[in-house]
């Protein structure tokens, strides 16, 4: 006998903007997520990814990995060699056509297989 166990996920992302409300993403990725540990390419997005572990599987910029130990270059080549290989994902910033601001949030659902229900919130 097979018994499927389904746990379901998701993610409840308003935006809200002063503007006409059209918005899109715009340039380069300024915001990570780690989306899977495995090896990275090179030893630069190596020792990157040990300072994305440290994140614990919350987003970070780009300027949470500036440091002394890698100039701004070898930064921005690692992320793409991770974005590359999966490891990472981008998210560029949002802009507004009508140039207005732009706020965003999210909430993460989660039922699992008993049906109870989690919510993340901030306060």
């Amino acid at each position: 006998m097979l018994i499927a166990i389904v746990v379901r996920t998701f993610a409840i992302e308003p935006f809200s903007t002063n503007g006409k409300g059209l918005i899109f993403e715009a340039s380069n990725p300024t915001i990570f997520s780690l989306i899977k540990a495995r090896p990275a390419p090179s030893e630069i997005s190596r020792a990157l990814l040990a300072k994305i572990e440290t994140f614990k599987g919350l987003p970070f910029s780009s300027h949470d990995l500036l440091s002394e130990d890698l100039s701004l270059l070898e930064t921005k080549v690692a992320l793409n060699e991770l974005m590359a290989a999966g490891i990472i994902a981008g998210y560029p910033p949002l802009v507004e056509e009508a140039h207005g601001m732009v706020a965003q949030a999210e909430n993460s659902v989660l039922v699992d297989k008993n049906g109870k229900v989690f919510i993340t919130t901030r306060l």
